[in-house]
């Protein structure tokens, strides 16, 4: 095992030096992610207890103590803190508290890797992005490493529904080893919701690409990788996905487009895809999607997620402050399923986690947890909605506030029908796009890195670029 460690944090320094010293800190956060969503724990890790040592782990680490060090070199900004940073840091003080004022070592210390892998280790990768030094080029590379991404991961989610075994790579995505899901567009990260948020927010920067591209030979390519990303979309049969991604390309036409245009494109699709669920309503509702899972079954699922509901409600009513406890979820619900719910027993939910993201950190976290990450999510709207509007910011940046936009409302979506803050890398996107653009908001983008200049002075107004012909 110390043989497999020592390969294993080689590996991760000998990529990460060049990475880091060629591409500061943003390529390194960016190679954290990428590495995390391909090569995760099912790919490869060493079970240290109850944190598992992985690549992306040890790499992220690397970027860690790099992005401590690295103002002396110039490659990180120091920047006044912000409301959503504060809120940032209040809100895992409250995950703190939730996870030791209960049993943290339940269950082989879940909740304490709850804690580390889905909420602080995002909170270091929006750290570093915070932190770093932001120009064009920078932004382009968070783009390009998105789109890239979600085409491979959407080629990937063809490839399993179709039944295309030999062009899934890595090969654990089609075994039986790992069954839920199965038969899904589930990707490397193995659940269909987590692929296919990662899809979304590629689809979004390659949509916004195709409207920054001049016609010719570049938009006919960025168009086909629209199309794999909408194929990919579809792959993953989960309609959370589908709704998530649809009011995603809204909001972007909304924006993007003449008003005009924008009208009459979002009153179509309203209506061929009212149409459409109108005319497949029962094949939507109950639909085979799993391959070790029956159409029945799929269909009890959904039925069961009232009584979902109504457990996490009467947990929260018994616990109101500070909930359950992080992680403590499956724990608390049991004494809960002795009753009944209309006709449907509450003892068919038993096997079930919670199905909505707000309804799990209500339980575990209470009211103070919940408010103050409704609160979080809302200033990360707020700074993605004033980067888009910044009318003296190069289009590209602009564009990368709308995209940081467009995955929030996508994770809101899924988050109404899944815990989607247990699904591996979720938090770790959400929370590098904020970073990213908290730390834009107070970068200049050109040649020259510093705080943002005064609007009153010449340098500013050299930087000032047209708004997109449409606003």
């Amino acid at each position: 095992m110390a043989f497999i460690i020592a390969v294993a944090v080689t590996v991760a320094i000998v990529w990460a030096i060049p990475l880091i010293c060629w591409g500061r800190l943003v390529a390194g956060a960016l190679a954290a992610l990428v590495v995390g969503t391909l090569w995760g724990h099912p790919f490869f890790h060493v079970n240290l207890g109850p944190l598992p040592v992985t690549l992306d782990r040890v790499l992220l680490m690397g970027v860690l103590l790099v992005a401590l060090v690295s103002q002396r070199w110039g490659w990180a900004q120091a920047k006044p803190l912000s409301k959503g940073d504060l809120l940032l840091g209040l809100f895992l003080g409250t995950l703190l508290i939730a996870t030791f004022t209960h049993d943290w070592t339940s269950h082989q210390y879940r909740p304490v890797s709850y804690l580390v892998f889905w909420y602080l280790m995002p909170a270091m990768l929006y750290w570093i992005m915070r932190r770093a030094v932001w120009r064009e080029r920078e932004v382009g590379w968070v783009l390009t490493a998105l789109s890239g991404l979600a085409v491979y991961l959407a080629a990937t989610a063809v490839a399993e529904v179709c039944g295309w075994t030999g062009l899934v790579v890595p090969r654990y995505i089609t075994s039986d080893k790992f069954s839920e899901f199965l038969g899904r567009g589930r990707g490397p990260l193995l659940n269909p919701v987590g692929n296919g948020l990662f899809i979304t927010a590629g689809l979004i920067g390659l949509l916004l690409a195709c409207f920054r591209a001049e016609r010719g030979p570049n938009r006919l390519a960025l168009s086909g990788a629209v199309a794999s990303c909408l194929a990919g979309l579809y792959a993953t049969l989960t309609r959370s996905v589908w709704m998530g991604a649809s009011a995603g390309m809204a909001l972007v036409v909304w924006q993007v487009c003449p008003p005009r245009v924008a009208r009459y494109v979002l009153i179509g699709a309203t209506i061929v895809g009212s149409c459409g669920v109108w005319s497949k309503w029962q094949n939507l509702t109950a639909f085979k999607r799993d391959k070790n899972v029956s159409v029945a079954e799929m269909s009890q699922s959904a039925e069961l997620r009232p009584v979902l509901a109504a457990v996490a409600w009467r947990m929260f009513l018994d616990r109101p402050i500070l909930g359950c406890g992080l992680g403590q979820y499956k724990s608390a619900d049991r004494e809960y399923y002795s009753e009944r719910w209309d006709d449907l027993p509450a003892s068919a939910a038993r096997p079930y986690h919670q199905h909505n993201v707000f309804l799990a950190l209500l339980t575990e976290t209470g009211l103070v947890g919940a408010v103050i990450m409704m609160g979080l999510l809302v200033t990360w709207i707020g700074q993605a909605w004033r980067l888009w509007r910044d009318v003296e910011r190069p289009t590209r940046v602009r564009h990368f506030g709308l995209l940081g936009l467009a995955v929030i409302v996508a994770y809101l979506i899924n988050g109404m029908f899944h815990d989607v803050s247990v699904i591996p890398m979720v938090h770790a996107l959400l929370f590098m796009l904020a970073g990213a653009i908290r730390g834009l908001a107070v970068s200049v983008e050109g040649p020259t890195v510093g705080p943002r200049l005064d609007k009153s002075g010449p340098e500013r107004r050299n930087l000032r670029l047209p708004a997109l012909a449409s606003r």
